[in-house]
């Protein structure tokens, strides 16, 4: 009797494991779908990675705004809106309308993202307002010369305007041509190594009236300027980049 007495408490307790080991599971599973959702609603981060030189691994709670991740933000902000403002391809470009009236009017996707990305009133979104206009003008040059073209990037060099509260963005690099079927020379106003020079405001992210995010970054174009660099030019800027831009916008 009394090992059928033993048996059945261990079963009993084999029971009352399994049971805390499913609740333990289960708990497990719900609080990994709680803590995937909050994750994705939350602009802070939890904890910065220990091998960062600029991170402070010793603070627990930061808000993302800290050098790494608005270096990160800001270089991807800047590269995305070079190739909406420079690169021209032919699949960029969509009808108008659908009722056969505008059969060949085309508009840019690429000119009007870059509208979003520009800072409202400013030169800069009147220029991309002008290139939008010119949607159909320019699907035709390209549609006609089975060509496009595209701007590679070699630097990307982000620098905080001292009292203005602007950042000045310097790009380098130059335009390849791109092609199907027939090979097609740039245009000429297209040749030589260029630096790219966008002053860019930090706002809030926009979205329109249905929730749709328009620009996530956050960050607004208000001037753009562009350069054809020399080769002397070229090495001198290469080789003393921060000298350069911070002495010419301090003084």
């Amino acid at each position: 009797m009394d090992s059928i007495k033993i048996i059945k408490k261990i079963e009993s307790f084999i029971m009352l494991a399994l049971i805390f080991s499913v609740i333990a599971l289960l708990s497990s599973i719900v609080k990994n779908i709680v803590t995937e959702k909050w994750a994705k609603t939350r602009n802070e981060v939890a904890c910065i990675p220990a091998d960062s030189p600029s991170a402070f691994p010793m603070v627990y709670h930061q808000t993302a705004a800290n050098r790494d991740v608005s270096d990160a933000i800001m270089k991807s902000f800047v590269e995305e809106y070079v190739h909406l403002t420079q690169d021209e391809q032919i699949v960029d470009y969509h009808k108008a309308t659908h009722d056969g009236r505008y059969n060949d009017a085309r508009l840019s996707e690429a000119r009007f993202k870059a509208l979003e990305m520009s800072a409202p009133g400013s030169v800069e979104m009147a220029k991309n307002k002008l290139k939008f206009a010119k949607s159909s003008e320019v699907f035709n040059a390209l549609k006609k010369s089975n060509a496009g073209w595209v701007f590679l990037i070699d630097d990307i060099l982000i620098f905080p305007l001292t009292g203005s509260g602007e950042v000045l963005a310097v790009v380098r690099g130059q335009f390849q041509v791109t092609y199907d079927r027939v090979k097609s020379e740039l245009p000429d106003n297209l040749w030589g190594y260029r630096e790219l020079r966008y002053y860019i405001n930090i706002n809030q992210p926009t979205e329109d009236t249905k929730g749709k995010i328009l620009n996530k970054y956050g960050l607004f174009v208000s001037l753009s300027e562009e350069e054809i660099l020399s080769s002397t030019q070229r090495e001198q800027r290469t080789q003393r980049n921060s000298d350069y831009y911070m002495k010419e916008h301090s003084e």
